[in-house]
């Protein structure tokens, strides 16, 4: 690479898990000592400036217009790669054509073809705050913006109460009950909640537990990046699925038929930028794709809902092993 190069890094996509899985390549440019910017590709990737070590700073998508590309500047765009746009991930045709290809490989891979090699490069920790209150205690992380990802209420109270008689471990849940349904049937049902309304108060709370157990969201790929004990509970595809030695990622039954049609039928891997002038100039489909985890729900009914398939159990027994582990 090129050193004292400025450059602008667009992360995979515009998720904040889709963030925090690309922070191996933005440091890996930070570390070759390029004043290294950030692209935000929605609102849900504000708030991460100040965190990320020797980052000169970040600016919105539509903002990449007023750059100029040239001898002194580069701009990386982690989602304008064959292994982006050909297949949908997770789909028939990428897992034949890519298997046990899990998302640390998949942005490695990517990454290399732009010229940024993380080659052996660990998560290394955003700056945080210790949150003496949470030390020692696991957090829950139930909610997503796609209710078909999220594990059963029930099962989050039968998973608090084996913590709790068979450990004597606390629990708190992370999330919006505003925002999240879940979030707030669980504490309706008592269990408790650390508020965390800013996206660095979240961070810095992940940051100060034992352990964690979520469902695949930014918040849990936050933990991972934060060296935390997780628990990662996961629909059927284990594409997202990290893989470190802290993690254990379960996995659901297969979903129904009818919900495998959904999934794929409105999902924009076409789509490279974005900015606001690309995303009015595609169809209403593409549009409607953006976040698409909530443009269709289960078809199934709630007792037949393939993350049932999970149980609390199992959750308990790998939590168990990896928390046995870390400071108390």
């Amino acid at each position: 690479m090129e050193r004292f190069k400025r450059v602008y890094l667009a992360p995979i996509s515009n998720g904040l898990g889709d963030l925090i899985c690309s922070l191996p390549v933005l440091q890996s440019l930070i570390a070759s000592g390029r004043e290294t910017y950030l692209v935000r590709r929605s609102t849900a990737q504000q708030g991460f400036d100040e965190r990320i070590d020797g980052l000169a700073g970040s600016i919105d998508e539509n903002e990449l217009e007023q750059i100029s590309a040239g001898a002194s500047v580069q701009v990386i765009n982690l989602r304008d790669h064959p292994l982006q746009t050909d297949h949908i991930w997770g789909s028939p045709e990428f897992l034949q054509k890519y298997p046990q290809l899990y998302i640390d490989e998949i942005i490695r891979r990517i990454a290399a073809d732009k010229g940024v090699d993380i080659d052996g490069l660990s998560c290394r920790p955003l700056l945080s705050k210790k949150v003496q209150a949470l030390t020692g205690k696991i957090a829950f992380i139930p909610g997503s913006r796609g209710l078909q990802k999220c594990w059963p209420a029930s099962h989050w109270l039968t998973l608090a109460q084996l913590l709790r008689e068979r450990r004597g471990f606390e629990c708190r849940v992370i999330g919006e009950p505003d925002q999240s349904p879940i979030v707030k049937e669980l504490l309706a049902a008592g269990l408790i909640w650390h508020p965390t309304p800013t996206i660095g108060e979240a961070l810095d709370a992940l940051s100060s537990v034992r352990a964690v157990v979520g469902v695949d969201t930014g918040a849990m790929h936050m933990a991972v990046q934060q060296l935390v004990p997780t628990v990662a509970l996961f629909r059927y595809n284990a594409l997202f699925a990290r893989q470190k030695a802290y993690v254990r990622s379960l996995l659901a039954p297969t979903c129904d038929r009818a919900c495998l049609a959904l999934e794929f039928a409105s999902v924009g891997n076409k789509i490279v930028s974005y900015k606001t002038s690309d995303i009015q100039a595609k169809s209403e489909a593409e549009k409607t794709s953006e976040f698409y985890w909530e443009t269709w729900k289960c078809q199934m009914p709630p007792a037949q809902h393939c993350m049932t398939g999970i149980s609390a159990e199992a959750v308990y027994e790998n939590l168990l092993q990896l928390s046995s582990t870390a400071a108390t």
